[in-house]
């Protein structure tokens, strides 16, 4: 899971590693360290201490350690025995990839209470850190037999799951994502591309299914046309079938063009060589 310093501390628990490689750029989180420094200098009372926890994440995500142990003492002279303060303690090992503290510290914790949920995630963390994928996939599943509406352990597993290529298992995580918010399109998107990479005829029919809902709810959705196209050309077949599939191949190619109608000119003919070569009519 990716890294996103907008997100507090408890929302944002069961991100990974503080060790791994982040989308952001270095610049785009320092510059977003330094304004959470700014206000969390230039504020007092409880919204204080909620921003000084939010400038500790940041600042281990840059690996800016003067920060980072300047606003967690302010944290621990307040609060020295807070459970937030601890996944923060666990949070700077992980960030030193001192694995086997980290893992202490969340396991001490789940000692005193076995029902809390960071150091749970954490510890599913640090596994996927370490490359122990299966582990993380069975303490996920462990997880989740307790807390199923966990929408973010769902998303969790379910990259895991096709990490390790086991796209049947992936299906259900996603099932359970758009049952949670079936208004998204990107999971119809998600679960059309695993249905389609399966390849089987009722796969593909399922793909094109969530392809089509994906567009209802995202008609912009560039990836989605792509996706419709492409397992249009794959179920044509003879007959009936082969006229709705042709009209849809057609529909299909119109909004990808349309789509690329303002994109630089090197970037239409692009398009326009790769739909030829799909739809055979390649020069």
């Amino acid at each position: 899971a990716s890294f996103s310093p907008t997100i507090p501390l408890p929302e944002r628990v069961f991100a990974g590693s503080m060790a791994e490689t982040q989308e952001q750029s270095r610049a785009d989180r320092c510059r977003h360290l330094d304004a959470l420094v700014q206000k969390a200098s230039s504020s007092s009372g409880a919204a204080a201490f909620d921003l000084y926890e939010q400038v500790c994440v940041a600042a281990l995500d840059v690996k800016n350690e003067n920060v980072f142990k300047k606003f967690y003492g302010l944290l621990e002279k307040q609060f020295p025995k807070s459970k937030r303060l601890q996944i923060l303690t666990g949070l700077n090992l992980e960030a030193k990839q001192q694995w086997d503290a980290a893992k202490k510290t969340y396991e001490d914790m789940l000692k005193e209470d076995e029902t809390n949920v960071p150091a749970q995630k954490r510890l599913i963390a640090i596994a996927v850190a370490q490359g122990r994928v299966r582990e993380a996939i069975d303490k996920l599943n462990e997880y989740l037999t307790t807390y199923m509406a966990d929408f973010e352990a769902w998303q969790e597993l379910m990259e895991l799951y096709l990490k390790c290529n086991d796209f049947e298992n992936a299906i259900v995580c996603i099932e359970e994502l758009i049952l949670a918010n079936p208004h998204n399109f990107w999971f119809h998107v998600k679960l059309a591309e695993v249905h389609y990479t399966l390849g089987r005829p009722e796969n593909l029919r399922l793909a094109r299914h969530h392809y089509a809902h994906a567009l209802t709810l995202n008609p912009d959705c560039l990836r989605a046309q792509y996706g419709l196209l492409l397992t249009s050309l794959k179920t044509s077949t003879s007959g009936t079938a082969s006229k709705h599939t042709a009209a849809t191949v057609v529909t299909c190619r119109k909004d990808i063009e349309k789509a690329y109608a303002a994109a630089s000119p090197a970037s239409r003919a692009v398009a326009t060589a790769v739909l030829a070569t799909l739809t055979g009519d390649a020069k």
